[in-house]
């Protein structure tokens, strides 16, 4: 476990911000991606599913290999014995 830097900040979801204001809210996920990177992480959770899907979609433009994964997803694969990067 990696502790974030800047996990205060948004990851430029915010409920519909993505879609009403998507220069800043793209600025916002590639800092965020950025951050991520950083920490040298193969897997980021999140349990919020705006942030899940804004942060992987940032991670597909920038054709970055971090999984990006609900924590029960994590545990789903831990239990099932697969592993996270197989799992869909």
């Amino acid at each position: 476990m990696v502790d974030l830097p800047e996990s205060e900040m948004c990851c430029g979801a915010a409920g519909t911000y993505n879609l009403t204001e998507t220069d800043m809210a793209d600025q916002l996920s590639q800092r965020k991606l950025g951050n991520i990177r950083g920490t040298g992480a193969s897997i980021v959770l999140t349990a919020n599913s705006g942030c899940l899907m804004q942060i992987d979609r940032e991670r597909r433009v920038q054709d970055e290999s971090v999984r990006v994964m609900h924590p029960m997803d994590l545990i789903y694969c831990a239990y099932t014995h697969k592993s996270p990067f197989d799992y869909c």
